[in-house]
């Protein structure tokens, strides 16, 4: 059960964190943010000279909070949820800093989803200055602006499928949501924070190996965004796409899940060291016998992935079978297209 709770709280805080990226990235903010440094999520606002660091505590929670459990310490040495973010807030004494507890669950002690510490009842400000002094002994101030409380509007129950809806919100906001699938596009960010998140800060040495090993900006999330929308014109649409499934005999379903697969895959190939872009170039380099027809396409699809597979080895297994088969449709109406401009 503590397993299940610990990685259902990694991934409502990286839900969060995406959540809370698309909002940013909507109002063409400047930020970077660094999940999963020292557990939490830091926020600067400039990849080159930021002056302003936020760190973002997500922690999930079954019941309200009360003040204790956010400023007990769980043994010697050890800091609480409220003095680790007072240690972010001591550690980079030289940027302004925000400090911000997010959680899904209400506050007991304060009847509000968003407030400043400084506004707590004089004992319960009391409380939190001595456990942070206490376990911070080199921590004076007894400044609490800094430091924020805010219960989010992310659902816990379902915090996934939430995050999607905020995705097809922010996407028809931007006026993108005709050229991007918003699940494809909530997956990619997704896959983004993991690989983000799986660089270990002890591995980072500059602060510029921080932004680029770690680090996710607006520069990069605005990338991507051309990116996706260059290969709607770079790479058989959709419609082509549904009349080639049509003549395989695949019914509405099997192309509804065939358009995920086919959203991501236009994502992702446009990566040169990606596995899609290793797959897709060796899919077109199948030498087929024949011109192309409604009944020896089928063929071509099967030999073609066989082909590829065989050549990318072990690689080639990491991708499933629909995926294959709708990277191939591509490869299909890609050559056809390219016998048809020869002419």
């Amino acid at each position: 059960r503590g397993g299940e709770i610990a990685i259902r709280g990694f991934e409502y805080q990286r839900c969060w964190a995406i959540d809370e990226l698309l909002n940013r990235h909507k109002k063409n903010e400047s930020y970077v943010f660094i999940p999963e440094y020292h557990d939490d999520i830091l926020i600067l606002n400039s990849p080159v000279s930021p002056t302003i660091a936020t760190f973002a505590q997500v922690k999930t929670r079954d019941t309200h909070w009360t003040i204790t459990p956010l400023i007990k310490s769980d043994g010697e040495g050890k800091l609480s949820f409220i003095s680790k973010l007072f240690k972010h807030k001591y550690d980079f004494s030289s940027y302004q800093t925000d400090l911000t507890f997010i959680t899904n669950a209400l506050f007991k002690f304060f009847d509000k989803y968003e407030f400043n510490a400084d506004e707590l009842k004089e004992k319960e400000k009391g409380k939190v200055l001595n456990a942070v002094q206490a376990q911070l002994p080199g921590f004076s101030s007894s400044d609490l602006s800094s430091l924020k409380f805010k219960t989010s509007n992310l659902s816990l129950l379902d915090y996934d499928a939430h995050l999607l809806g905020k995705t097809v919100e922010y996407l028809e906001d931007t006026n993108a949501s005709e050229v991007i699938n918003a699940m494809a596009f909530k997956r990619t960010l997704v896959e983004l924070f993991e690989k983000k998140t799986r660089v270990s800060s002890k591995e980072i040495k500059t602060f510029n190996e921080l932004i680029e090993k770690k680090g996710i900006s607006n520069e990069l999330i605005s990338e991507l965004t051309l990116k996706i929308k260059a290969l709607k014109t770079n790479f058989p649409d959709w419609e082509n796409m549904s009349l080639l499934l049509s003549v395989l005999h695949k019914d509405d379903f099997e192309k509804l899940t065939l358009k995920i697969k086919y959203e991501l895959f236009l994502v992702n190939v446009k990566n040169a060291s990606s596995i899609e872009h290793d797959f897709y170039r060796t899919l077109k380099q199948y030498n087929y016998k024949g011109k192309l027809n409604a009944t020896n396409i089928p063929d071509f699809i099967l030999g073609s992935i066989s082909y590829a597979s065989k050549q990318l080895d072990e690689f080639g297994q990491l991708i499933d079978d629909d995926y294959k088969y709708i990277m191939a449709c591509c490869a299909v109406i890609e050559m056809m297209s390219d016998n048809e401009a020869k002419k």
